[in-house]
């Protein structure tokens, strides 16, 4: 049995990892948009799409985590 702060710990650490890891993936979708030449609000709401998509998905997995623990 592991104790109520170490899984706090634990959960606060994926969110960030989660989070940053999502602004990595919107980033870089921004980036590749703006190289093919799409205009600049094409390019943010692709990148907002990716870091929406990027976070649904990843807390999809960590409430599947949360609720086998």
């Amino acid at each position: 049995m592991t104790p109520p702060v170490f899984r706090l710990v634990l959960l606060m650490l994926a969110l960030v990892v989660t989070i940053l890891f999502g602004l990595f993936a919107a980033g870089l979708a921004g980036l590749l948009a703006r190289r093919t030449g799409a205009s600049h609000a094409s390019a943010l709401l692709r990148a907002g799409a990716a870091f929406a998509a990027t976070i649904t998905l990843a807390v999809a997995v960590l409430s599947l985590a949360v609720a086998a623990l």
